[in-house]
């Protein structure tokens, strides 16, 4: 059994499972896992869904793993939450470092 696909595999699922990020149905993926699969078969189950992509799609990527298809609403949070999280730390690194400014 491959430790680091399965510890990716049960890291990776339960927030999909609740909602946060990729798709729900993770289940694939923790029986690749769990059957002792190895990364390179975790990049195969990828590849799989990105097959599934359309052109003028836009997806999220963790690494180089396609975790899903976005909805405007997704992409819509997705801009906003990664704006906002970069204004704090640039906010913070003024504070901390201001001749970095």
């Amino acid at each position: 059994m491959n430790g680091g696909a399965l510890r990716f595999a049960r890291y990776a699922c339960p927030p999909n499972a609740l909602g946060y990020c990729g798709p729900g149905g993770c289940g694939t993926l923790l029986e690749y896992a769990n059957a002792g699969c190895g990364w390179n078969d975790l990049a195969t189950l990828s590849a799989a869904q990105a097959r599934t992509i359309r052109t003028g799609d836009t997806i999220s990527l963790h690494w180089d793993w396609v975790c899903e298809t976005l909805t405007p609403q997704q992409l819509r949070r997705l801009r906003h939450y990664t704006a906002t999280q970069l204004r704090l730390a640039n906010a913070a690194a003024s504070v901390i470092a201001p001749e970095a400014r």
